[in-house]
């Protein structure tokens, strides 16, 4: 029975390195990964990281040896590696621990449609990881796809040009790469587009030296400033693996996630009728979509439901308040660039971003995090409670939405902590809202 089993995610494979991933640990994850995907043809692909190019080797060599027949991109954004994997091969594995400090590294295996795997496809591989059932040894063969930046840079122009009839000619945007593989295609296609483009943070890092590699207000301080020094109409700024995107208007307003999420939903909606959101998204996209008549499929936290979501209902576009946002004609899985390249075509066609949020419904939002250790036991006390005193609004998946009258209550217990995630909602939400709820949930325990 192998060791570190605390390293499998639910969607993906993450650690400190080398004190919970190291090479040896990754060979021996790419014969799982072999076993699980049949010996097919497997596409591969990396981060900037320190210790991607030791574990991309790792992988690779892994995969062989169960007989894969491997190909590789080098550096490419997990976006652009599930775009590549759909339909040519037998699954996918991008090196990357995305948003997570630098000394993380890690993996996020993708099937043949080019999604990342679910927790059950997730759990199989572990197993097999665990009981050492990759144990035969045969050989594979190894050729690199050359041409994988530019067939990505390829697809984006594509999708772009089937959602807009212009170019973005006379548009200035700000691309904060952050210091990692997002500036490998982003800023070439705003180019080739007709926009000027200003790179910043391009240079790769593997410190992450310039911010986190979280997109976030905290590390968009120097895109804010860039965007008002330069006269720019849009600042982007993607995370480590470039799989999610947040914006800045042109007046250097950091713009949160649920409005970003409400203004690109206006546009999917003219060609379709609806929208998947994650349950924790906020109340602005709901009133969005409800305004442009279209209609709202809640999926629960996390990528793979929102790809999930997509499948079963033949639903387009879809993401979360936190930059995931996915496009199932362009790949079932999310990509900053392209929502980028998208939002820069909602302001050339109809305005100033700031115009865009302004127009929005404004909601105010508390969150806190309800400590406790046994949350799911909590969240079925919580439910009870509420109903008997005519609170409960809603119930999605695993989450509760509460009506407090002035203002709404989101819970769902945290996929990792022992904690239950709180999210207060409403036209004005002060202190003693929040305190109220504490007290509710103080009052259920």
């Amino acid at each position: 029975m192998r060791e570190r089993p605390e390293v499998f995610q639910k969607y993906d494979i993450r650690g400190e390195a080398p004190e919970q991933i190291d090479s040896e640990l990754v060979f021996h994850l790419g014969k799982a990964l072999g076993y699980y995907w049949e010996s097919g043809d497997i596409l591969v692909g990396r981060d900037i990281r320190k210790s991607s190019p030791a574990f991309y080797n790792a992988m690779i060599s892994g995969l062989l040896s169960q007989g894969c027949n491997v190909t590789t991109t080098g550096l490419s954004t997990t976006d652009m590696t599930a775009y590549l994997a759909q339909d040519d091969f037998d699954g996918a594995v991008q090196i990357t621990a995305s948003h997570m400090p630098p000394e993380y590294g890690g993996f996020k295996p993708i099937n043949p449609e080019g999604r990342i795997l679910s927790n059950d496809e997730m759990a199989q591989i572990k197993r097999i990881y665990m009981r050492e059932e990759a144990s035969e040894e045969s050989y594979g063969e190894l050729e690199e796809k050359k041409d994988a930046v530019e067939e990505y840079r390829e697809g984006l122009r594509k999708r772009y040009y089937e959602m807009f009839d212009g170019g973005l000619e006379g548009l200035k945007v700000v691309v904060d790469s952050s210091c990692s593989v997002g500036g490998l295609a982003a800023p070439d296609v705003f180019t080739e587009l007709g926009a000027e483009v200003v790179n910043i943070n391009k240079d790769f890092d593997s410190d992450f030296s310039a911010h986190s590699p979280t997109p976030s207000e905290a590390s968009a301080s120097m895109l804010q400033d860039r965007v008002v020094e330069e006269d720019a109409d849009l600042g982007v700024i993607f995370d480590g693996d470039a799989d999610r995107v947040m914006f800045v208007d042109e007046n250097g307003r950091f713009v949160s996630g649920d409005e970003a999420f409400a203004v690109i939903s206006g546009k999917y909606l003219e060609r379709n009728e609806k929208v998947i959101c994650s349950v924790n998204t906020g109340r602005v996209v709901e009133e969005a979509v409800k305004n442009e008549g279209g209609e709202i499929v809640y999926a629960p936290v996390g990528a793979v439901f929102t790809a999930l979501k997509s499948l079963e209902k033949n639903v387009v576009f879809g993401g979360q308040p936190n930059g995931h946002l996915m496009d199932s004609e362009f790949v079932p899985y999310d990509s900053g660039s392209l929502f980028a390249l998208v939002m820069a075509g909602i302001i050339s066609e109809k305005g100033s971003l700031s115009n865009l949020v302004e127009d929005l419904a404004d909601f105010e939002r508390e969150k806190f995090d309800f400590e406790t250790e046994e949350k799911n036991e909590l969240m079925l006390e919580i439910r009870e409670e509420a109903k008997d005193r005519g609170l409960l609004k809603e119930e999605k998946f695993n989450a509760l939405k509460l009506d407090f009258g002035e203002f709404t209550v989101l819970l769902r217990p945290s996929g990792s902590e022992p904690v239950i995630r709180v999210t207060l909602e409403g036209l004005e939400v002060g202190e003693s809202d929040v305190e109220d709820v504490r007290k509710f949930l103080e009052s259920v325990v």
